[in-house]
């Protein structure tokens, strides 16, 4: 299963682009993960959701 697209009752999933596989769940939910990364523990744990598209804001 795709780290980026799991469910909350999946055991693991496979990160795009290495490959590398993840046990779920984590100590830092996916959601939080995808904002602004603080300190080592939080870095560990959101490692599945690298490849994930980061929330940024763009103005116009």
């Amino acid at each position: 299963m795709n780290c980026c697209k799991h469910s909350k009752k999946s055991k693991s999933c496979i990160r795009k682009s290495d490959k590398k596989r993840f046990s779920l769940p984590r100590r830092f939910s996916r959601k939080r993960c995808l904002g602004k990364i603080k300190g080592f523990s939080m870095r560990s744990s959101c490692a599945p959701y690298k490849d994930c598209k980061r929330k940024t804001r763009k103005y116009k």
